[in-house]
């Protein structure tokens, strides 16, 4: 791979490639509206079907300026006690400090 290409998954370049096949203009060349109603027209093609979530918790993370809101989402009600990265999608970069669990994700190849 040369230096000015990106990694991308092979799942993902199919469908960059089906959107180029679909033609049409480039975000920047129509404008904040048009782009936006060709991002909610996209839903259509690009989008799954939501997952029914069997918790959502809203918590609290301690912040400079006082506690950051955020949401726990979990498709199991139960679960052994195991790292809090397997059960949540949280912004954990504003937490002061990350649980020892946490790890950055593997690297492209």
């Amino acid at each position: 791979m040369a230096d000015t290409e990106h990694y991308v998954r092979d799942d993902v370049r199919g469908f960059l490639d089906m959107l180029e096949a679909m033609g049409g203009k480039g975000v920047e060349e129509v404008g904040a509206e048009e782009a936006r109603q060709q991002m909610r027209a996209m839903g259509a093609v690009a989008e799954a079907e939501p997952r029914t979530m069997a918790v959502q918790r809203d918590l609290t993370c301690p912040g400079p300026a006082g506690p950051i809101p955020l949401r726990l989402y979990d498709v199991q009600a139960a679960r052994a006690p195991g790292p809090a990265v397997r059960q949540a999608l949280v912004p954990m970069h504003l937490c002061p400090v990350p649980p020892a669990t946490a790890r950055r994700p593997p690297r492209a190849p």
